[in-house]
Order: C-alpha cells, then structure tokens, then sequence
C-alpha cells in the first residue's frame, strides 16, 4: 500500500510538473490569438473548446462523467471563483496596470494558498516549507521590478481587482481539495468546464447583440494561427492542465502545488527569450534560481 501512495505521489508532482509548463507556454499562445481576435470572444471560444474536446473523449470512452443536475449545483461554487471571477478580475485589472505588475500581485497566490489551507484544512507546514514558498515569491518580484514597472492612473483600482483575482484563485485550490473528497477528479473538471463554457457563450452572446457583430465572432478561425493557438489554450491549457492540477491536489497539500504557479512564470520568462526574442537580463537568472530553489524547497520539507 505504501509503494502505491509511493507512486501516486510521484505522479502527483509530474502532473504539476506538466501543468507548470503547459501554462508557461501558454502565454506564447494568447499573446498570438489577441492580435486575431477579440479578448471577450477569444475567452468564449477557448471554453467552448474545452467542453466539446471534454465531451468527445467522454462519447470515446476515455474517461466517464456521471453527474446528476444536483451535482452540478454543488461543484458550481467552483466554477464561480475559477476561472468566472479569476478571468475576469485579472482581464480587467489589466486596463490599470501592467502586466508586470500583475504579475506581481498573482505571484502572491501561494501565500494566500498557504494560510487558507493552515486554516481552513487545517494543512500544517515547516519553517523551512513556509520560507521557501515565500523564496518563490520574492524571485518573481525581483524578476519583474528589475524588468521595470509603468505606473499609470487608476493604479489602486487595478491593483484591488488583480488581488481579487488572486485571492479567487487561492480560494478554488482550497475548495477543490475539499470537493475531490465527494467527487472524481473528471468530474469536477467536467462540471467546471460546461459552467464556465454557458457563462463566457452568455456574456459573448450578449456582446454580438449590443454590437451586431455576429460574423466576427467566428471570422478568427479562419486564421491558422488563431486556431492552432485557441486548439492549444482551450485544450492543452483548459481542459488537460484542470485534470493535472485536480490530481495533483489529490495527492498534495494546496500550499505545495500552488508554489508551482511561479514555475510557470519562470518558464513563461525563459520561453519569451528562446521564442520572441526577448532581452536576457542578469536578474533573470538570479530570480530564476530563487523561484527554482522555492518550489523545491517547499516540496521537500518534512510533514509536521
């Protein structure tokens, strides 16, 4: 039995693994899909892809849903804080401030992560453990101060939804963990996936009929960078990174996965060099070594 939870584990943390480096990628792929189409539109198709690529390995038989109507009212209050409120908070806060800034603030997202679950799962953690998470922490705000900060007006406004955003996104991990003791982990992704998918196709729907702009809804799947790039964001970065993460949680503490939240960062930096080109800075190694030293610093402490 011990060998099994040996191995669980283990594929625990190549799941989170995995996450970290689909997200980090990520980015690469948005920053592609926004310059064909619209950001409201592009969140709507992105779900969209999520749920029907959900739906068909379910019809294949690669996994199996089994929801009531009662269940998808439970698993709802999920959904609402991620990705409703965390999307939304994040997008529009970005009107406000850098996206450097907001980096910043997201980077946070472990700390909180870490003090909910010591109350609220009552999830214990090392001197070592709580250091390191905030080791990780400290190596993203380095990168991205050092990288420069444009502050402009409406600044504490940007910055109050950036942290509701944050605070949205630690309370999910929080609750996620708490639900994977009632539901499958595909089951809960299933539930999220379709929540999300009515809310975006709603709030797109009602765009089209203020601005009578139905054809251009669909005019960016015409484009093949457009497609490949929402094939890559719904699916890859939906879809297959909420399996990841939803099993991971099922094996680790909330605290110790969100960590890796800054790993994305760090890859998301690392591949904006490789693929666009962008400048390599000292500090981006020396930040690149504390955030590394963090995740693993966070995951190798000893349970109290």
């Amino acid at each position: 039995m011990n060998q099994n939870n040996n191995t669980y584990l283990r594929y625990a943390y190549y799941a989170v693994f995995s996450y970290s480096i689909i997200i980090g990628f990520s980015f690469l792929f948005l920053k592609t899909a926004l310059k064909f189409g619209n950001p409201l539109y592009l969140l709507s198709h992105r779900f969209l892809l999520s749920f029907l690529f959900l739906c068909l390995i379910n019809k294949l038989g690669i996994i199996k849903i089994n929801l009531q109507k009662k269940d998808y009212i439970k698993i709802l209050p999920l959904s609402l804080f991620y990705p409703l409120l965390f999307f939304a908070f994040q997008q529009f806060s970005l009107i406000y401030i850098t996206s450097s800034l907001g980096g910043i603030i997201l980077a946070t997202s472990p700390i909180f992560t870490m003090i909910l679950a010591s109350i609220f799962l009552k999830e214990k953690s090392t001197i070592i453990q709580k250091f390191s998470i905030c080791l990780s922490v400290i190596g993203v705000i380095y990168i991205s101060i050092k990288s420069g900060i444009s502050l402009g007006s409406g600044l504490e406004f940007g910055i109050f939804l950036m942290l509701i955003a944050t605070i949205a996104l630690s309370i999910y991990n929080i609750l996620l963990k708490k639900y994977l003791n009632q539901y499958d982990i595909i089951s809960i992704v299933f539930a999220i996936a379709l929540s999300a998918f009515l809310s975006f196709a709603i709030i797109a729907l009602v765009e089209i009929f203020k601005s009578g702009d139905f054809k251009n809804y669909f005019l960016p799947f015409t484009n093949k960078y457009y497609l490949f790039s929402i094939l890559y964001l719904g699916i890859l970065s939906t879809s297959l990174t909420s399996i990841l993460t939803t099993f991971s949680l099922s094996r680790i503490k909330a605290s110790q996965v969100s960590v890796f939240s800054n790993l994305s960062t760090l890859i998301t930096i690392l591949a904006g060099i490789i693929f666009l080109h962008e400048n390599f800075y000292y500090f981006h190694i020396i930040g690149s070594i504390l955030i590394i030293l963090g995740v693993i610093g966070a995951n190798i402490g000893k349970k109290k």
